[in-house]
């Protein structure tokens, strides 16, 4: 695909009312708050959206064709799909692993002046995957676009890599075919 974006832009919290992303996350973020994250999102050539009937039964939806009404088609991308369950609430115990694991990645981020969640971005990318990231702020946006310009070196994968296999956190999906 040309120019494919190397981040998805999730929408899953976008919209308010009843049916919105004030239901389920708490927030009461309307067209004003995300219009401003759009534009920033599409100034930065991040024009992959990821949508779902199920997000907000159809709010998240509504905020978003709005917003690409005023853009040409072909410079608007959007993925959606069919999502059956959602995860109870359960504490993971694996968190003291993917603990020891962030600070492997809060290591390698400081070389590049960058958050873990910016690195496991640049970490999927050196992956050859395309992450899915919800975005509501401006700033998400501008941290996603810096993430996407990260070449992390090979080294810096292993050494990720090897942080996630010594705590069992398994960092590919069960459809990836390993990478080294």
């Amino acid at each position: 695909m040309k120019n494919q974006p190397s981040i998805v832009l999730g929408t899953w919290s976008w919209g308010t009312g009843a049916v919105g992303g004030d239901q389920v996350f708490g927030n009461h973020i309307g067209v004003e708050e995300l219009k401003p994250v759009f534009d920033e999102a599409m100034k930065n050539g991040l024009n992959l959206w990821d949508s779902a009937v199920v997000y907000g039964m159809g709010a998240s939806e509504n905020v978003l064709a709005a917003f690409t009404k005023s853009c040409r088609r072909e410079d608007v991308r959007i993925s959606t799909k069919f999502t059956p369950q959602i995860a109870g609430d359960t504490y993971n115990p694996m968190l003291p692993q993917i603990e020891r694991l962030v600070k492997v990645m809060r290591s390698v981020g400081d070389r590049y002046g960058i958050s873990p969640a910016q690195l496991a971005l640049a970490w999927a990318i050196a992956k050859g995957t395309t992450p899915i990231i919800g975005v509501t702020k401006v700033v998400q946006v501008q941290e996603a676009a810096q993430a996407a310009k990260i070449a992390l070196t090979q080294e810096e994968v292993r050494t990720l890599e090897t942080a996630a296999e010594s705590t069992g956190v398994d960092t590919r999906g069960a459809w990836e075919m390993p990478m080294m």
